[in-house]
């Protein structure tokens, strides 16, 4: 009798959570669903990363937020950004890479939202950490009218291969740099739209889940200390006439 009753109290919780993640979930669809201004053909909205090899960042959280509707998306984390950095891969796409400055293109990933919606947010906050120096930061950055006005905007292009098709800007890609700043643009129809350079919102002392400096030498110390050394670059005083500098394989990609 009591493994029946424990069975039933069991099923009755399940129940209970799936009763919970539906009206989660239906809440989230209805915040999305409340946009009259927003095309019905245009993707969702995504974030990339543009970041460098010999200064890495990691992204430990990112989300968007619309205050007028009421929500908040998440964007899925980057667990890759290591591998992704890694010299020689970038060098593949991108022969005139140095390693130390900003590659755009196929080094560059793009992070979906855990619920998506093409729904543009009002702000992203973006938590990271620069790995080379052990600096943590919080990048906050709010989409002007104009600037959700342009990603709103269809526009026709046409692609490498000569053939030519709609599209969107609905792509940001934020470019990280060791003090914190961070390079912004509009991806979208066969190119990179340059918008902005923004400072950190804030500087902290450790990473959103409470790793601090020490625990980033000893995780990254040596990697980072390897890649300094292949490059021949010293990791400081930060060459920042390199860092700043923006690579690309302009044969598919546009960059302005």
């Amino acid at each position: 009798m009591f493994e029946k009753y424990s069975n039933a109290r069991m099923v009755a919780k399940l129940i209970a959570c799936v009763f919970v993640y539906y009206l989660f979930a239906s809440g989230l669809a209805f915040a999305f669903s409340k946009t009259p201004g927003t095309p019905v053909d245009m993707p969702n909205w995504r974030i990339g990363y543009a970041m460098s090899s010999l200064y890495p960042a990691k992204v430990t959280r990112a989300y968007g937020v619309n205050v007028d509707a009421g929500w908040t998306s998440y964007v899925h984390n980057d667990m890759h950004f290591l591998s992704r950095t890694e010299f020689d891969k970038i060098k593949e796409s991108t022969p005139s890479y140095d390693g130390v400055g900003l590659a755009l293109g196929v080094p560059v990933t793009n992070k979906r939202q855990v619920s998506g919606t093409n729904v543009l947010p009002d702000t992203i906050y973006i938590e990271w950490a620069s790995i080379s120096n052990r600096r943590f930061f919080t990048t906050k950055w709010t989409l002007s009218k104009e600037l959700k006005q342009l990603m709103s905007s269809k526009e026709t292009y046409t692609r490498w291969d000569g053939f030519e098709t709609t599209c969107y800007r609905t792509d940001i890609i934020f470019g990280f740099l060791p003090n914190g700043n961070t390079k912004i643009w509009l991806r979208g129809c066969g190119e990179y739209r340059y918008i902005t350079e923004i400072e950190a919102d804030v500087e902290l002392q450790a990473d959103t889940f409470g790793n601090d400096a020490s625990i980033y030498r000893e995780n990254y110390g040596d990697l980072i200390y390897k890649r300094a050394q292949e490059l021949d670059v010293p990791i400081t005083p930060i060459p920042w006439d390199k860092v700043s500098k923006v690579y690309a394989n302009e044969e598919f990609i546009k960059v302005n």
